[in-house]
């Protein structure tokens, strides 16, 4: 009788560890969701409508991980004919902008960028377009959220941080075209608020 007991008794504590070990897990996969989901922010535009290359973001993005990452040499995207068309089309876009000044864009920003286009610079470099920036950190000026760390441009003499290619083209589309709709780089940091503040 004893050792039913005992074995029943173990039955028991073992079913228990194992419920207890199955809710520490869930609830530990879900601090990890939520801690991944504070570090996400949404874009103030949709990054697929801006610059040239906004319709391929999903090509190069990765949301939840702390500065730019690179895709291995041997992955390669298969686009669809169609597909191909557009890339290609924006690709010829992009490398007329950026060959020439105009606006804000001079010709010692192309020096001192170069002539690849970021298109080709960044070809594998993967999108942090909604990563939620700290206070007094650069944030995209186009989106609005935190940079992405390898996404540095010079227009005007003054280097701005950016998140992906497509918002370095929309920024610099808008300095060619309308120079006075852009700010220095030190108007684009979030914002230092108390409340934000008083919660870190």
């Amino acid at each position: 009788m004893k050792v039913f007991i005992l074995l029943g008794a173990a039955g028991v504590g073992a079913t228990a560890m194992w419920f207890w070990d199955d809710s520490v897990q869930k609830f530990q996969v879900h601090l990890v969701e939520q801690q991944l989901l504070s570090g996400i922010q949404q874009p103030a535009v949709d990054i697929h409508k801006v610059g040239f290359h906004g319709a391929f973001a999903d090509l190069h993005a990765h949301h939840h991980e702390e500065g730019a990452a690179h895709h291995d040499d041997d992955e390669e995207v298969k686009l669809a004919p169609a597909k191909e068309k557009q890339l290609a089309e924006a690709d010829a876009k992009a490398r007329e902008l950026f060959a020439s000044p105009g606006g804000a864009y001079t010709q010692a920003d192309i020096e001192l960028n170069g002539k690849v286009p970021p298109s080709e610079r960044f070809e594998k470099v993967e999108f942090l377009y909604s990563m939620k920036p700290y206070p007094g950190q650069p944030i995209d000026p186009i989106l609005k959220t935190k940079t992405g760390g390898a996404f540095d441009w010079y227009i005007g003499g003054k280097k701005y941080h950016f998140s992906s290619v497509a918002t370095i083209e929309e920024f610099v589309l808008r300095a060619k075209k309308d120079p006075s709709s852009i700010q220095s780089p030190e108007h684009y940091v979030a914002a230092k608020s108390a409340t934000t503040v008083a919660s870190r």
